[in-house]
């Protein structure tokens, strides 16, 4: 049974509720980003390839096979930017036959052809928490969207609580109209938000939501 996931995303300006198709128990949670940095890719690159036995020599067994990783403040730095440094420790454990492959909540927005093509991507990767998998040229591998009643039910609660709602659909956002709110999302090079005036006009039985997101001051999120 699919049932809906509530979570919520605080950063230090405000708070999002995150409406995402899931097989877990409904969950609300609050949680600051922890900013990771890349230097495993190097120890990786390093030692892939080797790993000791018992008696402590070195063998030819590979022990890792593949890095998966986040995309802000992991592969991406806080301000956006993929480092050179960054750059080279995945091309270097690639070279090693540890590929990486992307695993994040983005959407196929900007940020991938200023980001993926300088790291030689080949494999598919991972968006929007899993429900969007696509090859690395963008085909859809995989693809789980929200049934239209929790859309409606979002879109309704949106417009009770008088809160920003933005839909995530494959590589478009959509919302009733441009705020501040919608406007922090073109910081994390995020697709450009559509705005459409009547959301369940334009979604419902038309257009197929991976996510919902509500974004209001920390205060308002409190309420809801």
């Amino acid at each position: 049974m699919h049932t809906m996931q509530l979570a919520a995303s605080q950063n230090l300006t405000q708070q999002s509720i995150i409406a995402s198709n899931s097989r877990t128990a409904p969950v609300r949670s609050t949680c600051l980003p922890v900013l990771r940095r890349m230097p495993s890719c190097k120890r990786v690159a390093a030692h892939a390839g080797r790993s000791s036995n018992s008696t402590g020599r070195t063998t030819s067994r590979q022990q890792i096979s593949i890095i998966a990783s986040d995309v802000d403040g992991t592969l991406l730095n806080s301000q956006q930017q993929l480092t050179p440094a960054v750059e080279a420790a995945v091309k270097q454990a690639a070279d090693a036959g540890v590929p990486l492959i992307v695993a994040t909540g983005k959407a196929r927005g900007p940020w991938v052809p200023e980001v993926l093509p300088r790291l030689g991507l080949q494999l598919p990767g991972v968006f929007l928490q899993g429900l969007l998998i696509t090859d690395a040229d963008g085909s859809v591998l995989h693809s789980r969207c929200l049934p239209d009643d929790v859309v409606d039910s979002c879109i309704q609660l949106a417009a009770q609580q008088d809160i920003t709602l933005t839909a995530y659909c494959s590589d478009r956002i959509f919302c009733k109209a441009i705020d501040e709110h919608t406007n922090r999302l073109l910081w994390y090079k995020e697709p450009t938000p559509e705005p459409v005036g009547d959301l369940a006009g334009h979604l419902l039985g038309m257009v197929e939501a991976h996510k919902l997101i509500f974004m209001a001051p920390q205060a308002v999120i409190d309420l809801v």
